[in-house]
């Protein structure tokens, strides 16, 4: 009955088939196998653990508790559910009344075939902007999401086997461009920068970060985990360069171990960075571990989604495709991302007035101007 009525709150269907405990075991051990062999985060859908919890009939008793210690339940058994299931279910979907400043940056781009980011298009070169966005709080002040490209990526993949991610994704970059030289012509001074939110550790995404030695960095627990201590080979499955991080990394790093603040429309939960709503920051795994995105306040009744590389391309997105198969060596689990892919496609149908951002579509880069400021740039 306690089964049932958690099954009938949350929305899914009732138990109605038994299996013998042998039976049970096997299909979790082939769950757990399958979970390592697709490289998925999280648990996986049936575990030992639980199969052994749920087979057997377990009773605690308090009195000892209230006899010691003089402990009274603060709310009843059925109390605790009922309230554990309404913070399961929670979402909060209004806008924030604290509104953020974000400017979205292009540090270059890599060429890669259209059809290979989005299934369907021609196989053409396009540039691929690596981008990142300033985010100005009103108390808490600037911080970045991301960091794109600098002049530290060059000399990160100028050996082997680094230099295989140069041969496969190589950057067209200017210095003009990097995050660093276009905050300073804003006069934004890098010891100015509070923080810097990595979606995940892809050197596209942190070649920047030397160059912002004083302020935190913040990212989830989980991303960090997939790649600390990586090197070689095993570094650049992860698209990973380690020469990247500052020496101090680690005692600058900020992990966000859980997102346990409600989330909105398919996405169940986030981390509210701020504790205001303005930048909320989502799970979107799948791409790479742990990788996050930002929902972003920017004004009254507006808000922008920066997906980082959830979807490469909002036609991806619109029509819920994974990219080109030839990509898919890159991917940490393809599971996961086609379950963040879906999830995005069914956020934008849900909340249309909310601009999604991925990190390197070229829509965004037109929308926002991009391919005109490499042309100022005198790149390409």
């Amino acid at each position: 009955p306690i089964l049932h009525k958690i099954a009938d709150t949350l929305g899914y269907p009732k138990p109605t088939r038994k299996l013998s405990y042998p039976m049970a075991l096997a299909l979790s051990k082939a769950a757990s196998m399958s979970h390592r062999l697709l490289r998925r985060t999280g648990e996986p859908i049936l575990t030992t653990y639980s199969v052994g919890l749920l087979s057997k009939s377990q009773t605690f008793s308090p009195n000892e508790a209230r006899r010691v210690l003089g402990y009274r339940p603060v709310v009843s058994m059925e109390q605790g559910i009922s309230q554990t299931l309404q913070s399961l279910l929670a979402r909060n979907d209004r806008d924030a009344e604290c509104c953020v400043r974000m400017k979205l940056f292009t540090t270059g781009y890599t060429p890669q075939p259209f059809a290979v980011i989005e299934r369907g298009q021609s196989f053409k070169k396009i540039p691929v902007h690596a981008t990142c966005a300033l985010i100005e709080h009103p108390e808490h002040g600037i911080f970045l999401f991301d960091t794109g490209y600098s002049s530290r990526f060059a000399e990160a993949t100028s050996r082997f086997p680094y230099s295989l991610y140069g041969h496969l994704a190589p950057a067209v970059h200017a210095p003009g461009l990097s995050v660093l030289a276009q905050l300073s012509e804003q006069s934004v001074a890098p010891e100015s920068i509070r923080g810097i939110i990595l979606s995940h550790f892809h050197a596209d995404h942190i070649a920047g970060l030397k160059d912002f030695p004083a302020c935190d960095v913040i990212s989830s627990q989980q991303a960090w985990n997939d790649v600390a201590g990586r090197r070689g080979i095993a570094a650049l499955r992860r698209g990973f360069l380690p020469s990247l991080l500052p020496m101090d990394f680690e005692k600058r790093f900020r992990p966000i171990e859980h997102f346990h603040d409600p989330g909105i429309g398919p996405f169940e939960n986030c981390h509210d960075l701020f504790g205001d709503g303005s930048v909320r920051l989502i799970p979107l795994p799948g791409h790479a571990r742990g990788q996050i995105g930002a929902l972003i306040q920017t004004g009254p009744g507006k808000r922008v989604f920066l997906v980082a590389d959830a979807t490469w391309t909002t036609g991806s997105m619109r029509s819920n495709r994974l990219p080109h198969w030839l990509t898919y060596s890159f991917i940490d689990s393809i599971g996961d991302l086609r379950q963040s892919l879906h999830r995005l496609h069914l956020f934008s149908q849900q909340y249309p007035a909310i601009e999604i951002v991925p990190t390197h579509c070229p829509e965004v880069a037109e929308r926002y101007g991009l391919n005109a400021i490499l042309r100022e740039k005198g790149l390409p």
